[in-house]
């Protein structure tokens, strides 16, 4: 290969500088030089990594100008690219002061405009106090202390508050707020409201995000921040009207514009969504109303005795609905109920006086005497039956947290009936309660006690009847129905 002149060599320099030229020219755009920077921990391994991109950059480049560059250029060119990279480290370190600040009610307001377009809500920028906690350290180690903040916000409707206050120094109402996506938080200062803000700070090649509660709930703040910052930059625009930034907001929303039609289609169906779910509890609320005023909605057209007395689906009434456990003190056997008395009758319920008798085998021992005898035991009470085969939950439900009540005997009879039974003794005797003169003669001995028929038989009625009601809500319904209980 002929050797290349002196002034040829010369010239190759100058073609090659000038690609570096545009090449760097190229690179000034915002995001490249922040992610460099942004993946940069340590200010030496930036610039080494930097330098060894460039260097492949500028290989590639000058390969292609010409195919044999001299040895000694490829040296000069590495060492001006060097200082070239130093060089806009340093441009780098200055923009914080004049291109990532802004005044603080000029972005605020400008925030509010981007969070009520893209999420389709009112929001609102405003200045706020938060009452807060912080730990200093003392001679113990370090302690709680209760603090106030001056803080700049942008938030959601009604999230809006003067004065935020957390419980305890666990608490934090205004991260609460952030993680809710209900707001964002812009600046936090302890002696007073910021006047300007600055988003970023660009120390040594590293970019530090100086915001103290980031946009979690909203990544497209991020982006929006840089594209201001980087059409500042773009255009040195060292400052800034808050005409110009809507005018850069307006540009912002142009270029994501498929991005805001998909959220406003998707916050139009949330908003449908949201709207058909306040007519369905409307109608909820309307049918539940109903109910509480005019009763359970018939569905026979015979009473709940009538249906009982035919043993549809072959229900037995004497092996089911007639026989209930009790004791005698630690003994137990089945009562028999003997006989009833009609006292309430309806579609749904039925209530009725009735005799029971049974016969428990108890070991007694005494100091005189003891051995097994026959405990024959007659008492009297009142049964009711509802009918709950329209009960949409479990029926234990209603029963353990709903009705509670410790003078019934609840039994579920089938899936179709449900049992209640008032004892005036609860089903549990003892010698002491029985009428009789000789503790021994224990045939045929009574329980039987004074108590108030027509009181019971009311108070079970109204017992009854709720449950007939909250038997036959649905989910939503009962939901209703325990908030009004409380």
């Amino acid at each position: 290969m002929n050797e290349i002149k002196y002034d040829e060599k010369i010239k190759m320099l100058e073609d090659a500088k000038k690609q570096i030229i545009e090449l760097s020219e190229i690179r000034i755009l915002f995001n490249e030089i922040a992610d460099l920077c942004n993946k940069h921990k340590y200010p030496c391994q930036l610039k080494k990594e930097i330098l060894h991109k460039i260097v492949r950059e500028i290989e590639e480049i000058i390969e292609k100008v010409i195919e044999d560059v001299p040895k000694e250029i490829k040296i000069i060119q590495y060492e001006d690219n060097n200082k070239s990279l130093n060089n806009e480290i340093k441009i780098y370190d200055d923009l914080p002061k004049c291109y990532y600040t802004f005044d603080s009610e000029m972005i605020g307001n400008t925030l509010e405009q981007l969070l009520s377009i893209m999420e389709g809500k009112e929001y609102s920028y405003q200045k706020a106090i938060h009452q807060t906690y912080k730990y200093e350290s003392n001679l113990y180690g370090s302690e709680s202390i209760q603090i106030i903040q001056k803080v700049l916000l942008v938030v959601q409707g009604k999230n809006k508050y003067e004065y935020y206050y957390d419980r305890n120094d666990i608490s934090n109402a205004l991260l609460s707020l952030i993680l809710k996506g209900k707001g964002i938080v812009i600046a936090v200062n302890e002696n007073d409201y910021k006047k300007e803000i600055s988003f970023y700070l660009s120390k040594k090649g590293t970019l530090e995000d100086l915001i103290v509660m980031n946009f979690c709930k909203y990544p497209y703040i991020n982006d929006f921040i840089n594209f201001v910052v980087q059409y500042r930059y773009i255009n040195k625009l060292v400052d800034i009207s808050e005409k110009e930034l809507l005018d850069i907001l307006i540009k912002f929303i142009i270029c994501k514009k498929e991005s805001v039609i998909q959220r406003c289609v998707k916050h139009s169906i949330e908003r449908r969504e949201q709207l058909i779910q306040k007519m369905n509890r409307e109608k909820e609320i309307e049918e539940f109303e109903k109910i509480l005023k005019n009763g359970v909605p018939s569905r026979y057209n015979n009473y709940l005795i009538d249906r009982l007395q035919k043993n549809e689906n072959n229900f037995d009434i004497n092996n089911f609905l007639k026989r209930f456990m009790i004791s005698y003190k630690y003994e137990k056997n089945t009562a028999v109920i003997t006989s009833w008395e009609p006292l309430e009758s309806s579609e749904n319920i039925f209530i009725a006086k009735i005799n029971f008798e049974s016969s428990i085998n108890y070991f007694y021992d005494d100091y005189w005497d003891h051995g097994f005898i026959d405990i024959n035991i007659e008492d009297d009470g009142i049964i009711g039956i509802i009918d709950i085969s329209n009960i949409n939950f479990n029926v234990n439900y209603i029963i353990d947290s709903l009705l509670q009540s410790k003078s019934y005997k609840i039994d579920k009879i089938n899936d179709k009936y449900l049992r209640v039974l008032y004892l005036p003794n609860n089903g549990e005797y003892k010698d002491e309660f029985a009428n009789i003169d000789n503790q021994l003669d224990m045939n045929k001995t009574s329980y039987k006690s004074k108590w108030d028929l027509n009181r019971e038989t009311q108070r079970m009625l109204s017992y009854l009847k709720e449950f007939e009601l909250v038997s036959n809500f649905n989910q939503n319904q009962l939901k209703l129905y325990k908030q009004r209980k409380k």
